[in-house]
């Protein structure tokens, strides 16, 4: 079974064992689901969604996303400290911060929808 079938197998599983279950992170794209999930975790999904709106708003796609790391470095500079400052209003250390803006920018464009 390729990976996509398998993925596709153990959602369809997903659904009718946990018919009623829905995902309290606001998203309108399926790499916008995936950068949230990856900033909720160590943080509640409703703090997330006070900062991604500005995140999504600045980058609206996954290309813009990963083409911020490609960047001068004083646009980097500037996007990572923007970033870093909305997620330290979800209360990371500056470390944990770093870490998860550098993953997030790291964003594969092939996520595209």
């Amino acid at each position: 079974m390729r990976k996509k079938q398998l993925a596709l197998e153990v959602i369809e599983r997903l659904k009718k064992e946990y018919p009623d279950a829905h995902c309290t992170l606001d998203y309108d794209k399926a790499w916008q689901l995936l950068v949230s999930v990856r900033l909720a975790a160590q943080c509640t999904d409703a703090r997330v969604d006070q900062v991604t709106p500005k995140l999504y708003e600045k980058f609206p796609t996954i290309e813009a996303l990963a083409n911020a790391t490609s960047a001068t470095s004083k646009e980097q500079g500037a996007v990572l400290r923007d970033a870093m400052l909305a997620l330290s209003a979800l209360g990371f250390s500056e470390e944990i911060a770093r870490a998860k803006v550098q993953q997030v920018l790291a964003a594969d464009p092939s996520l595209s929808d």
